[in-house]
């Protein structure tokens, strides 16, 4: 019974320390849409995974942020490039592009890619 409250409360502990350090890692994270007015693909993109990315443990991770698509706005964060083609899905952490997604590629193949896009995210330093 005592091992039985060990187990518990060390895997009480391992939880309690991975949800501060993944927070504290992931708290400046978001995923970026820059999308243009009209666009096709950003419409199927809301049917299909718009209505539950904050409930995945992807939006728990990177809030979404819908950024319209103008040279303006992408002055505001630290890009690779200028982003051209809508949607484009840019992951940042502290306002810094980590990586991105040009295009909608469906459900299946988004959900993939930023799950590879976030698992980046721990293979840079904080504020670099």
């Amino acid at each position: 019974m005592k091992l039985n409250k060990l187990v518990i409360n060390i895997v009480g502990a391992f939880f309690i320390f991975l949800t501060f350090f993944s927070s504290a890692a992931f708290s400046q994270t978001k995923l970026l849409m820059f999308e243009a007015d009209g666009c096709y693909w950003c419409e199927v993109w809301h049917k299909e995974v718009g209505q539950v990315y904050e409930k995945s443990p992807e939006g728990k991770i990177a809030e979404l942020q819908i950024v319209p698509l103008t040279n303006a706005n992408q002055k505001q964060y630290d890009l690779n490039s200028r982003i051209v083609y809508s949607p484009t899905f840019v992951l940042v952490n502290n306002n810094k592009e980590i990586s991105r997604i040009e295009g909608y590629p469906g459900a299946d193949f988004f959900w993939g890619m930023l799950e590879k896009m976030i698992e980046n995210i721990e293979n840079t330093e904080p504020n670099s």
